[in-house]
């Protein structure tokens, strides 16, 4: 028989179902990933050994600053969600580390906490509950290791106080460790599979783009055909001279758009565009340097995350793509790589535009 939680040593049997049930469940939802029936079966597993009315998984971004809910369930509850997961095809909705769970946690430390109304950080103001732990009088808050680092956290809850004991927390950290990897190999997957959903868009973007040899006039078209996997507020496009970068093409949300080109000096992040980097920006607020006129703008304009790709004809820079969005964590590396594809397609079209009215030039 399997020794009881209550003890502190988690039976090797017991972990060994823990880790059966949560990979079946993730090689069930092919191709649509479940957050709420996925945690489920696993929920059913713990009631018995680790008392709890709601279990979450917290995943950390690449870039380490936020986290998404990978997975939820709520006894007798609907989803606290808002329907925007990890693995959601729309953009999961992303809090900041201070919003959704303390910092040591992400740092490697698991967290208990007895009852939220008697703990001293919370009494004091020192500490918040996190978004996911709203309602909740007690948790535990656990560290998720993958292969190589924190990869989220495991947030065991109950609306009941003192329920847990450093036994459970002990415990906790076992199936912790034992689940980390496996839901570090779920994201990749899935992850990987939604690359290759969205990069299907790039042919529609082709097609669009061949359907006239003025972009302008199909600018508006080129940006519906990018929405479905590219949430954006902005779509830009402008030409490098000499020395200036000119405004050329805009979609926005309705707001003003930029009537003169801004110098080279005038922005933070040029020398990277002009040697050919696509350049990221998560959080602008804290990557752009409100020292240069351009980012400052930037900033007044209410841009918070952008994504510029160059565009480059033959050895030289020529333009500029980039999206941008009035909210933080809007952009990851795969977002990059959709609007790189599609900026490949972009310098064909402006090229046969240049080469059309070169043509119509020399007939003259």
């Amino acid at each position: 028989m399997a020794r009881s939680y209550n003890d502190g040593v988690a039976d090797t049997e017991v972990l060994g179902g823990i880790v059966s049930t949560v990979a079946a469940r993730a090689r069930a939802m092919t191709p649509e990933f479940d957050p709420g029936w996925f945690l489920e079966g696993l929920s059913g597993q713990l009631q018995g050994l680790i008392p709890h009315d709601r279990l979450t998984i917290l995943y950390l971004d690449e870039g380490g600053r936020t986290v998404s809910v990978f997975a939820e369930h709520t006894r007798g509850d609907a989803p606290r969600g808002n329907g925007r997961y990890t693995l959601s095809l729309a953009h999961a909705s992303r809090y900041s580390i201070a919003e959704a769970v303390s910092s040591s946690v992400v740092a490697g430390q698991a967290e208990l906490v007895l009852d939220v109304q008697r703990d001293a950080r919370f009494m004091a103001g020192a500490a918040v509950p996190g978004v996911v732990q709203a309602g909740l009088r007690a948790w535990m808050a656990l560290p998720l290791m993958g292969v190589e680092r924190v990869i989220g956290a495991l947030i065991v809850g109950d609306t009941v106080p003192d329920v847990y004991t450093e036994a459970h927390l002990a415990t906790g950290r076992q199936i912790a460790d034992v689940i980390g990897p496996v839901i570090e190999s779920i994201v990749l997957v899935h992850t990987e599979r939604r690359r290759r959903q969205r990069l299907r868009v790039v042919p529609e973007v082709a097609r669009v783009l061949g359907t006239s040899l003025n972009v302008a006039e199909i600018f508006d078209r080129l940006a519906a055909a990018v929405r479905p996997v590219l949430d954006f507020d902005i779509m830009a496009t402008s030409f490098v001279e000499s020395a200036s970068i000119e405004p050329w093409l805009h979609i926005t949300d309705g707001r003003p758009v930029p009537e003169r080109g801004d110098r080279f000096e005038d922005f933070s992040f040029t020398a990277r565009l002009l040697s050919g980097e696509p350049v990221l920006m998560r959080e602008c607020e804290s990557e752009l340097d409100a020292t240069y006129p351009a980012d400052r703008r930037v900033l007044e304009d209410g841009i918070r995350s952008f994504v510029a790709v160059p565009l480059i004809f033959g050895d030289k820079v020529g333009a500029l793509l980039g999206f941008a969005k009035r909210q933080p964590d809007c952009f990851d590396s795969s977002d990059l790589e959709v609007v790189e594809e599609i900026a490949q397609h972009v310098v064909v079209a402006i090229q046969h535009q240049r080469l059309a009215e070169e043509q119509r030039r020399l007939a003259i």
